[in-house]
């Protein structure tokens, strides 16, 4: 199935763009909603580091580095991995080989897994993709159930 996307303008001047095989409205800044209940939350992220070195200098004047290695056992940050049959992102690594996992919206997965508990599913890129099913999240509260009598 090939999606083609058309961008469109509306009158007060925002783009949007349109699925042409699905007929699914999609906002610059809101997640893609589409009939069979599946919707995708986007996020950027950054792609490095700031801050090379620690605020204090040790005794001889060697300054300690602030990032770990760009790879942790094949691993880097903001990955795709599947840990436990749930996938989730590398959000933080360690040298010792254990990561914090996250879903897009913050909700922890793992605090410290384990490499050997991850298996890879996409490499990192600056916008992040995540597929979830349900009702979207929207700015104005929406009543699922039906009022009580």
């Amino acid at each position: 199935m090939t999606l083609a996307l058309s961008s469109t303008a509306d009158p007060d001047g925002t783009r949007i763009g349109e699925i042409a095989s699905t007929g699914c409205m999609l906002h610059q800044w809101e997640p893609l909603a589409c009939s069979d209940g599946t919707w995708h939350q986007m996020k950027f992220v950054r792609r490095n580091n700031r801050q090379l070195h620690k605020a204090t200098i040790r005794k001889g004047g060697l300054r300690q580095r602030n990032t770990a290695p760009k790879y942790v056992r094949g691993f880097r940050l903001f990955d795709c991995v599947r840990y436990q049959g749930k996938s989730c992102f590398v959000f933080g690594r360690r040298s010792t080989g254990y990561f914090d996992l996250r879903k897009l919206d913050g909700t922890k997965v793992h605090a410290s897994a384990s490499a050997r508990h991850l298996t890879l599913m996409q490499r990192a890129s600056a916008c992040l993709i995540e597929r979830r099913s349900g009702i979207p999240p929207t700015a104005e509260p929406v009543d699922i159930l039906p009022p009580k009598p």
